[in-house]
């Protein structure tokens, strides 16, 4: 799309009809394609990409309305945002103008915990962020998810289509460009189809990229002989306690303190400390990479779970992404339970990997 092509203003979407809640702003461009914005890190639309939608799909709120002004954007123009109030109408503008709209709502949001969350996050407003985080919190305990039906899980099962590609373009693809810009090693793999090689491993239990992590290692501690490099990488892979707790607490102090082998052989000091992660400024030796779609056997079972986006450090797995379309009704609540299945803190075993959140 041409950088300098107007966008009208033609619709708003919400996953859910009922008030209150964030909508998507939904621009027509000249020749008639639905569109959204994407924002620089300035705050403004830094370009419009196509959308999934249908127009009878999106809300109109206040478009066309008598009196109403039609509402023009373009590459460089301030973003646009929209809230459904609890009454039902909507407030369109500008971040200073929906996050005034929002701050004077937030309330009547209080009995709506996850819209309440997202408002308070939205307007900045730490006291409302510490109630509504405690009341998500007990909401998860004790789900009363009356607008949707969990099923059972099937591992690995495929998603709707449609819902799939929508995540993918607009929440996972601009999280992959943003930490590529970061300078993260970004890599995209298929859901369906992809090897274990794609990702340097021996087979899908393994979760640790170990052939990283070595070489992070020797990168870090040039004094280190290969048998030593290997004895550190089987201690960071392999664990003796069940407990997903005190295996994060070992593997913090590990990346944080640092770790040991009996000698220095070039110097001959004892007991030297083998650090995991280099913490001096401006450091080139350690390895960040992105993976999408990252594939992780069972335990004990022939089927999969698929992390959307896998953040490593030195080859360790550090932080897990679970993006959920705009289409989704709960995505927070939704993202939530899925990450407690794959690290199998909902009670049940054989749903998920915990090793993956060691």
């Amino acid at each position: 799309m041409s950088a300098n092509e107007h966008h009208q203003l033609v619709g708003l979407y919400r996953a859910r009809p009922e008030p209150p809640g964030f909508a998507i702003c939904v621009f027509s461009n000249d020749t008639g394609v639905l569109c959204v914005q994407e924002a620089s890190e300035g705050g403004l639309v830094s370009r419009f990409f196509p959308c999934d939608a249908e127009r009878g799909e999106l809300q109109t709120g206040p478009i066309g309305e008598p009196g109403y002004e039609p509402v023009v954007s373009e590459v460089g123009s301030a973003m646009l945002f929209a809230f459904q109030r609890t009454d039902g109408s909507f407030v369109i503008g500008t971040r200073t103008t929906v996050e005034s709209a929002v701050r004077d709502e937030l309330i009547n949001l209080w009995k709506f915990p996850f819209v309440f969350a997202e408002a308070a996050r939205f307007v900045g407003d730490q006291d409302a962020i510490l109630r509504a985080e405690k009341a998500t919190a007990r909401l998860l305990k004790n789900p009363r998810w009356d607008r949707q039906t969990v099923g059972p899980f099937v591992a690995g099962e495929s998603k709707r289509e449609g819902v799939r590609l929508d995540e993918k373009n607009h929440v996972e693809e601009p999280l992959l460009e943003h930490l590529d810009r970061l300078g993260w090693t970004v890599v995209r793999l298929d859901m369906h189809q992809q090897t274990t090689a794609d990702t340097g491993r021996r087979d899908f239990s393994q979760v640790v990229l170990e052939k990283r992590l070595a070489d992070a290692i020797c990168a870090i501690n040039d004094w280190m002989e290969p048998d030593q490099v290997e004895e550190v990488v089987r201690r960071l892979c392999d664990f003796q306690s069940p407990s997903l707790m005190e295996n994060n607490k070992q593997v913090l102090k590990w990346i944080t303190e640092g770790t040991g082998v009996a000698e220095n052989r070039k110097t001959g000091e004892r007991s030297p400390t083998v650090r995991i992660v280099d913490f001096s400024p401006d450091s080139t030796k350690n390895d960040w990479l992105a993976v999408s779609q990252f594939k992780v056997r069972i335990p004990g079972r022939d089927q999969h779970i698929i992390a959307d986006v896998v953040l490593f450090l030195n080859g360790l797995p550090v932080v897990l992404f679970e993006c959920k379309s705009p289409k989704v009704q709960e995505p927070t609540a939704e993202a939530i339970d899925q990450i407690l299945r794959y690290s199998e803190q909902r009670g049940a075993s054989g749903e998920g990997n915990p090793a993956l959140f060691y």
